[in-house]
């Protein structure tokens, strides 16, 4: 029983997909994907809050597909399924930082 809409449930899907080890998806992962979805009230819904909202959740789903990736930008762009050069930009936008070898 999924509880959420189907959009939500295709949302846990692709995080799952992209946040797995390899072909091993374990419960583990699943409940931390579940755990990190969590609604938000009505009452805290703004204009200004759902951008950073947004924001937030791009950069914390950008951060895991690097780590996924061994921070090569390449291969989380195609992971991603976005330009390189789209991903640099958000990257730098969105302040995430990548530790050089």
């Amino acid at each position: 029983y999924w509880p959420g809409n189907i959009r939500q449930l295709q949302q846990v899907t692709k995080q799952i997909l992209v946040l797995r080890d390899k072909n091993f998806i374990d419960a583990p992962l699943i409940r931390q994907i579940l755990n990190s979805n969590k609604s938000v009230s009505p009452a805290e819904i703004t204009p200004q809050n759902l951008h950073a909202a947004r924001d937030l959740f791009e950069k914390g789903f950008i951060e895991d597909a690097l780590t996924h990736c061994s921070f090569q930008v390449t291969d989380t762009a195609k992971l991603l399924g976005i330009d390189r050069a789209y991903l640099y930009r958000k990257i730098k936008n969105l302040g995430i930082i990548i530790a050089r070898k």
